[in-house]
């Protein structure tokens, strides 16, 4: 049942008529508008503050003006566009999908802890000092690496010098006999292709010997672990000076600053890929503000977690910023409908929570109309039945 009031003008003294209309509500359609908040093909005009309610009165009394300030107030031209809500505050979390291990590499020798330079919850940079240590090498090692290089060096030029010189007399001595020139060719070429195999098993030997000893040369040089690359201490091994370090022993463990993201709990599923938002990190007068990115949610996500009630945010901010100033407070809007009539909420009054506005009509008649509202975002209302785009409401 629609209240319909409606003033019209005589000849005489205006009259009211209140009249009760049957009809039935409809879905209002519309065409898409331009975007968050749209008021496209609104005709606005600004003007002087009216009061919360429309003196229809006042307004029948006074002389009428042009359709942008009808009788002083401001008229609105309804029309589509997406309707976006703010949404409740989230808190965000740090999530690492990959951490990184610092390990010492003993091969031949004694490696000890001299230092552990880095403490747990540093942030480092590649190359950073994470623990210093003295090596103690064995010489005999070195040495006897060292003979047997020479050994090989000296075999190798030895049989180098063999075949050059019975390569040489083979290509003197070819037979003139045809037959027999060709196979004297043939063992000429086998011959090489042997001497070229064994060749390259020389080099090949001679290359390991070499790798050995320089890595024994560098070992006994090694006073400092470094870190491998950028990231976020998680921890650091109780391990004490002088204490004696094995091979692949771990020192520290890093998170990759590449692979640290802020991870967010979104049981309503608010947010979609690519929607922007803001990121406060910390709190009080100490606090810092990022534009983020989600860069992953439900049902198009970028990375193995498929948790429908969670996202990952990226923005324009370092790993080092982050970690350790949280907390981490998101807000942001989402899209909650799109492409539906959007009214102003100064031009709808609620009473007995039933919305209605004042419609302006062709002929300068008002006529307070209810609608049924979608959704209210503070800024506007958004339509589910009730008026039409191009519709004229007064704004009070």
């Amino acid at each position: 049942m629609w209240s319909t009031l409606s003033k019209r003008r005589g000849r005489g003294k205006g009259r009211t008529v209140l009249c009760l209309l049957l009809g039935s509500l409809t879905l209002t359609g519309c065409a898409f508008g331009k975007g968050l908040f749209s008021d496209s093909g609104a005709d606005v005009v600004l003007v002087p503050d009216a009061s919360q309610y429309l003196d229809l009165k006042a307004l029948e009394e006074k002389p009428q003006q042009s359709e942008d300030t009808w009788n002083g107030y401001q008229v609105y031209t309804l029309s589509c566009g997406n309707f976006t809500t703010a949404t409740p505050v989230l808190r965000a979390g740090v999530s690492l999908s990959q951490i990184s291990t610092v390990k010492a590499q003993v091969q031949e020798g004694t490696m000890k802890l001299r230092e552990m330079v880095v403490e747990r919850n540093a942030y480092v940079h590649e190359g950073d000092v994470i623990a210093r240590v003295s090596m103690e090498t064995d010489e005999l090692v070195l040495e006897e690496l060292e003979l047997r290089l020479d050994r090989l060096k000296k075999r190798y030029t030895k049989e180098a010098q063999e075949y050059a010189q019975s390569h040489e007399e083979a290509v003197e001595n070819i037979s003139d006999w045809p037959n027999q020139g060709k196979i004297d060719r043939l063992n000429i070429e086998q011959t090489e292709a042997d001497f070229f195999r064994k060749s390259k098993e020389y080099e090949e030997q001679i290359a390991e010997y070499e790798k050995s000893i320089l890595e024994q040369q560098e070992m006994a040089q090694t006073t400092e672990i470094l870190a491998p690359e950028e990231g976020f201490v998680l921890e650091v091994r109780n391990i004490q000076a002088g204490e004696v370090l094995s091979d692949g022993q771990v020192l520290a463990v890093i998170a990759p600053a590449d692979q640290i993201t802020l991870e967010v709990e979104d049981q309503l599923s608010h947010y979609g890929y690519g929607v922007e938002m803001t990121l406060t990190a910390g709190t009080g007068i100490q606090a810092r503000q990022y534009p983020v990115t989600v860069s992953s949610a439900s049902g198009k996500m970028l990375s193995g977690d498929w948790n429908k009630h969670k996202f990952q945010v990226m923005g324009d901010y370092t790993a080092e910023e982050i970690l350790g100033n949280g907390p981490f407070n998101l807000s942001g809007y989402a899209a909650a409908m799109e492409n539906v009539l959007l009214v102003p909420t100064r031009a709808v009054t609620v009473e007995k929570q039933k919305c209605y506005v004042t419609v302006l009509h062709e002929d300068n008649t008002l006529e307070k109309t209810q609608f049924i509202a979608g959704g209210n975002n503070g800024e506007y209302y958004w339509v589910f039945d009730g008026l039409t785009a191009g519709t004229r409401v007064v704004i009070q």
